[in-house]
């Protein structure tokens, strides 16, 4: 077999060049498939880790901020007035339980992540909103369960299994707690304590995120016992989610997830100051699976290049090796030919290679090939001979006139190569200049259409710009009116509970009264009761009323953009009474230090959301992640000119973001809520509307100041929203 093959390799060419095409194609296909499945493999893993990174990144943040609602809710509930009676005053808790049960319920309807909430004084149960759930007891008949939930923090977020407050149930549970606060102090031993479940978070949150196919995402805690806690959301129903499983039994915490496990590979963050980490999993298969399925693909089309190939080969090969053996065989025949002329006897019998070898000249064709060129190339030599031969004898007759002849001959022939090659080259030449003619009329039809193509996407750019700053001048009034329905919400619902408290112990004592049997101490009781119910309905009411006068003037400013005159300190006080509800948990503060009597006659409604974007602007970069400081506003007039300071002593900036705040789409946030638009519209309002200038300067741990210098007389009308 293998003989064969040499001796069909050795005896043909288009035995060659099919075996050479079809090893070219392998090798090329081959290669080609390695390196596509390499780089589809390393793309596709830099993809899944990007994937993991960005869920990672966008999971912890919205951890974080699920956590920090809850902490702020759970401060309102501890400053609730309903609350607050209940602590203050047992005698009456039972009047105000019904009311703070369906309060809660409304609550745990909205969030049903919510376990358990309980009010707790000194060490004992006051109100449980489910009434079911049981404390172990100790051995003195001492309730262990509710020492325990005593002992907790009081500040923070905890993550406890509730064994510790009764050892028969298992469950996982978010615990925070609020110390209860009665005009703004808070009071020794009397907490708010809320228990969230933590399974039915990691459901709610992260039960849709998917990484790829088959990876996901999921929260682990820490509890204040040290156990490692991963949700049974994760039970194992896939070969990915139970590697994750296997992968945590021998953690400690999420620092110790090996980068990859089986078929899993594993990314973690922790949350600051947080007993919680996110785990994000992706599935190595989401890889490998592609890459099998592009080398089957590519295998596939190999085999059909290789058989292409061959069939290209098999076709060329015959092109190729057919009018060599027709000019091997009419070789030959001339050969033959001119070894028999008739008449000639000088001319002798041609005979063979193989019979005669000294019949060959000196020049004549050595070779050692055995394929068709070989023989060509031995019939060329025999023919060779023969017409050496022929051409003695013609020689020999007639010398001179053969040399003119071949003189002439080759004149004419160069003569006419010549003019055919001019004749092509000037053809050529024209050919190419028409195709260049009309490829730079192609180019220009094709410019034309790009131009006109350009304008309209730099139309569509503008008016896009133009709807996103309208957005972020609405973005402060959204806020605004966000806070006004908070924070009137808590103090209209406790009068209204009042108001319909009273009114039903009114009726209850006239139905007393008509009855004839009035008593003195339940006289006294009544009155008691209703100075109370009605001192408590007067300072919620009075509290409505003090949070719409601050807010009255700043919505008004915000939506009009009227020109008026305003006393400048009163504006200011108002703009903050208006944010504090949205930083009140924050902390940082702000102090205001601006003088009486600074009246301008400007517009207050684009001042102030000047003023408020600034504030926000602080709270967002300077004071990020809850840090401490000041934000203090000063404001000084000198002649018409008035010069508002905003300085913070957070972060700062270094002199290349310095340099970039005021342009449009600038933003150190991109991808965090930020838009970039903040401080370019502050610049605009303040030099388009007010007719002033806004500088900034900082240092980076020194803080930021920005300078508003605005006349106190606004220099022309602006045209109202809305209208071109």
């Amino acid at each position: 077999m293998i003989s064969a093959l040499r001796s069909a390799l050795r005896l043909s060419i288009r035995a060659r060049l099919i075996a050479m095409t079809s090893v070219t194609v392998v090798g090329v296909v081959c290669l080609l498939t390695l390196v596509i499945a390499f780089t589809a493999a390393r793309i596709l893993q830099q993809e899944s880790s990007r994937q993991q990174s960005q869920s990672l990144e966008q999971s912890a943040a919205l951890l974080s901020n699920f956590l920090d609602v809850r902490e702020t809710n759970l401060s309102l509930w501890a400053a609730n007035p309903l609350v607050e009676a209940v602590f203050k005053d047992p005698a009456l808790a039972s009047v105000f339980i019904p009311s703070l049960r369906s309060y809660f319920a409304q609550a745990r309807a909205q969030e049903p992540w919510i376990a358990h909430i309980f009010l707790l004084q000194d060490k004992a149960v006051l109100y449980d909103d489910s009434d079911g759930f049981k404390f172990s007891d100790g051995a003195a008949g001492s309730q262990d369960g509710v020492a325990a939930l005593t002992a907790l923090p009081a500040t923070g977020i905890s993550l406890i299994n509730l064994r510790q407050l009764n050892p028969t149930l298992d469950q996982p549970v978010v615990h925070l707690k609020r110390p209860l606060v009665i005009d703004g102090t808070a009071v020794p031993g009397a907490f708010v304590v809320l228990l969230l479940d933590f399974e039915q978070i990691d459901r709610r949150l992260f039960g849709q995120i998917q990484i790829g196919r088959h990876g996901f995402v999921s929260a682990i805690g820490t509890s204040i016992s040290g156990e490692l806690i991963v949700p049974s959301r994760a039970i194992a129903d896939s070969p990915e989610r139970s590697d994750f499983l296997a992968s945590t039994r021998g953690w400690t915490s999420a620092a110790d997830a090996p980068e990859n496990y089986r078929s899993v590979a594993l990314k973690s963050t922790p949350l600051f100051l947080r007993p919680f980490s996110i785990v994000s999993v992706a599935s190595l298969n989401d890889v490998r699976e592609p890459v099998l399925r592009l080398i089957f693909f590519a295998s596939a089309c190999g085999l059909v290049a290789l058989l292409a190939g061959i069939w290209s080969a098999v076709f060329f090969s015959a092109r190729l090796v057919n009018p060599i053996l027709a000019l091997t065989v009419k070789s030959e025949q001339l050969a033959h030919d001119n070894a028999h002329i008739e008449g000639d006897a000088s001319v002798q019998p041609l005979e063979t290679n193989a019979e005669r070898p000294e019949a060959l000249s000196n020049d004549a064709t050595e070779t050692a090939s055995q394929d068709e060129l070989g023989r060509l190339a031995k019939s060329f030599d025999r023919m060779q001979e023969a017409i050496r031969q022929k051409i003695s004898v013609i020689e020999a007759q007639n010398e001179q006139l053969r040399i003119s002849d071949q003189l002439k001959a080759v004149l004419n022939q160069t003569l006419e190569r010549r003019v055919i090659e001019r004749t092509q080259q000037l053809q050529t030449s024209l050919e190419a200049q028409q195709h260049i003619s009309e490829e730079l009329e192609r180019q220009s039809v094709s410019l034309v259409e790009s131009n006109h193509n350009l304008e309209a996407t730099l139309i569509d750019l503008r008016q896009t710009q133009d709807m996103l700053v309208q957005a972020e001048k609405l973005a402060s009034l959204g806020s605004l009116v966000a806070g006004v329905a908070h924070e009137l919400n808590t103090p209209i619902g406790v009068a209204l509970t009042t108001a319909s408290t009273l009114e039903d112990s009114s009726r209850e004592f006239a139905q007393v009264v008509a009855a004839g049997g009035v008593k003195r101490t339940a006289l006294d009781e009544f009155l008691k009761y209703s100075a109370d119910m009605g001192a408590l309905l007067v300072r919620s009411c009075h509290r409505a009323a003090n949070l719409v006068a601050s807010f009255k003037q700043v919505a008004v400013d915000q939506t009009s953009e009227q020109q008026r005159s305003f006393d400048l300190q009163a504006l200011v006080k108002d703009i903050v009474a208006s944010l504090r509800p949205s930083f009140s948990e924050a902390a940082w503060h702000i102090e205001v230090d601006v003088p009486a009597g600074i009246l301008c006659d400007s517009y207050p409604g684009p001042l102030g959301q000047v003023l408020t974007n600034l504030i926000q602007n602080a709270g967002n970069h300077a004071f990020a992640g809850n840090a401490a400081g000041a934000l203090r506003i000063t404001a000084s007039r000198t002649a018409d000119t008035v010069n508002l300071v905003v300085a913070d002593d957070g972060k700062g900036m270094n002199a290349e973001t310095l340099s970039h705040i005021f342009d449009p789409f600038f933003t150190t946030t991109l991808g965090k809520g930020g838009s970039g638009l903040g401080l370019a519209i502050c610049r605009n309002i303040v030099m388009g509307v007010l007719g002033g200038q806004l500088t900034a300067t900082s240092q980076p741990g020194v803080g930021s100041q920005f300078v508003v210098r605005f006349p106190t007389t606004a220099p022309h009308p602006v045209k109202p929203a809305g209208k071109s």
